[in-house]
């Protein structure tokens, strides 16, 4: 076995432990209504204007031609200006009825601090700022 192949398989193994629920505490909100709120926050290569595409945004079609699709690439027209990416079909029958939704270019008080790290560390938080909950002063 090569190092690559070493390296790789190590991984495997570490993502596959760190994924399990014997490892990995998973914590499940009970409550007595059936309404739930999912935040999802994307990270790495996954980008949101993908997933959700302005493709009745005419300058950016222009600034971006390669991502998007429109459906004129199988993507699903929301509302006439937006399109869920094709690999998100299974999302069209909650858009439907009322129960999916997206927000795209939201940002929270911190953001005129510049850090993108810091940023995330906030909204995965769920704090106002990192100082223990008022935004840090300049």
């Amino acid at each position: 076995m090569d190092c690559r192949q070493f390296l790789m398989n190590g991984a495997l193994l570490g993502c596959s432990a760190a994924a399990s629920p014997f490892v990995t505490p998973v914590a499940m909100a009970a409550a007595p209504w059936d309404a739930r709120l999912v935040v999802i926050i994307l990270r790495g290569a996954m980008d949101g204007i993908d997933v959700i595409q302005p493709y009745g945004d005419r300058a950016l079609l222009d600034l971006r031609p390669t991502l998007l699709a429109g459906e004129a690439a199988g993507a699903f027209n929301l509302d006439g200006y937006y399109a869920l990416h094709p690999h998100f079909a299974a999302l069209k029958p909650l858009w439907d009825a009322g129960e999916f939704g997206a927000a795209h270019a939201v940002s929270t008080p911190y953001r005129d601090k510049r850090s993108h790290f810091d940023g995330q560390d906030i909204l995965e938080a769920g704090l106002v700022g990192l100082d223990g909950g008022r935004l840090m002063q300049s």
